[in-house]
């Protein structure tokens, strides 16, 4: 059994997707950005619980399914926002080259 670092017990025990999904989701609560994202981890970690917790093999089905979705959208959107950090800061040399040939 192993231990997640907030005390949690991991799903290292159980199956291999949820440990992915933990796995996954850790990194998003680490990352820089993740304030962003508050709402889609937050649905991730009750999700991958539920799916922990649930009886019914379908219930756990449909909580890794939610929390897999909710782990996708929020990696994506951390990807676009760093995107579109690169994009403004291109736009900003352009405009400084541009001022610095027509000066």
């Amino acid at each position: 059994m192993a231990f997640a670092t907030d005390g949690r017990v991991a799903a290292a025990d159980g199956d291999p997707e949820e440990t992915q999904l933990e796995t996954r989701l850790a990194r998003l609560e680490a990352h820089e950005d993740a304030q962003h994202v508050e709402g889609a981890i937050a649905q991730a970690r009750r999700a991958l619980d539920t799916a922990r917790t649930a009886e019914d093999a379908g219930a756990r089905m449909r909580a890794s399914r939610i929390a897999g979705a909710a782990i996708m959208w929020a990696e994506r959107e951390l990807d676009r926002l760093g995107v579109q950090r690169e994009l403004l800061e291109t736009q900003r040399r352009l405009t400084a080259m541009r001022e610095r040939a027509s000066a």
